[in-house]
């Protein structure tokens, strides 16, 4: 079946998640030694503070970088990244360079206490231009504010770790239950090697929902380009 990292800082000097090509590379063996076979690469892009161009050149590197290093038995990657949202994202011309693969599925980033309606509102339109928004951990977030995005058909990745706590996270088993999860994450920056011992841990503990969970991460999957 496999394993799919959907959210994962493996581009080297893409963003602070890897600081060379050596970590990189360091990063994908330990992928690779936990069965996991596609990687979504997700560099941070926050609208407020980045410049679209200076981006895309650092985020084109990176991907060079670490491309003439892959071989047939390395992790599949695609490239995407983790976009902050905020109030007018749905009105930034260059938005969809920043999908997954060449895709419509965008991955955000909501601010961390900010959930107004107006967040609502520019999530609405990014629906109605065609997006398939997925919200990036939404494990951190309150209950609450993460129903307000399900209900304009956002749909959610999960970290590992949320899964791998003594406290179970009601909220989060509950949004695997209704189908809300599509795929899950390591999140890794730098050499960590926890990170991928834990997305395991998370598998066999959800067994037939990993499954289930598993069906839909690869049918997204398979709309993305890979380097």
């Amino acid at each position: 079946m496999g394993v799919i990292d959907f959210h994962a800082h493996i581009l080297p000097g893409a963003d602070h998640g890897s600081h060379s090509v050596n970590t990189s590379l360091v990063q994908l063996d330990i992928a690779k030694k936990h069965g996991i076979d596609r990687i979504v690469a997700t560099p941070h892009f926050y609208p407020h503070k980045h410049d679209i161009e200076v981006f895309l050149q650092r985020r084109a590197l990176a991907v060079s970088r670490i491309a003439e290093h892959l071989n047939e038995s390395s992790p599949k990657i695609a490239v995407g990244s983790e976009v902050m949202l905020c109030i007018g994202l749905e009105r930034f011309s260059r938005l969809d360079e920043l999908t997954i693969g060449n895709s419509n599925t965008l991955l955000i980033e909501p601010p961390p206490n900010d959930f107004s309606e107006e967040y609502i509102s520019t999530v609405a339109v990014l629906k109605e231009q065609g997006y398939n928004l997925i919200l990036a951990h939404a494990d951190r977030y309150s209950a609450a504010s993460v129903e307000r995005f399900l209900s304009e058909g956002v749909k959610l990745q999960i970290n590992a770790s949320a899964l791998c706590t003594l406290v179970k996270n009601r909220a989060v088993y509950d949004w695997i239950r209704r189908g809300q999860v599509v795929a899950l994450g390591s999140d890794i920056h730098g050499s960590n090697k926890r990170a991928y011992r834990e997305l395991n841990m998370a598998i066999r503990h959800l067994g037939t929902e990993y499954e289930r969970i598993f069906k839909v991460t690869e049918g997204i999957w398979n709309s993305f380009k890979t380097i």
